[in-house]
């Protein structure tokens, strides 16, 4: 059975992201888009089937990124160690 989860952001919260200047916006999303890169390392540790995901997760994600040549400095080598580690899971799809 599959739940949906319907999530609201707070009023105040909301009128905080839109007053971000250029720059803080900038900073703001590539927080997020860290963050949810190391969300979805975390899900392949927790169910490691899931790497056969991990290209399609990575290259969606670093489009968001500020600089893509600067997020394949940090995530581009974690996903090769990912590839290795957990090697026997992928598929090659």
């Amino acid at each position: 059975m599959s739940r949906k989860i319907k999530m609201v952001i707070a009023d105040e919260l909301a009128k905080e992201i839109n007053s971000f200047d250029e720059k803080e916006s900038k900073l703001f999303n590539d927080l997020y888009t860290k963050t949810r890169m190391d969300r979805y390392f975390a899900v392949i540790d927790a169910k490691p089937e899931k790497i056969n995901n991990l290209n399609g997760w990575y290259n969606r994600i670093k489009k968001f990124y500020s600089s893509p040549e600067e997020f394949d400095d940090i995530y581009k080598n974690k996903k090769t160690d990912y590839f290795n580690k957990y090697r026997s899971y992928y598929t090659g799809k």
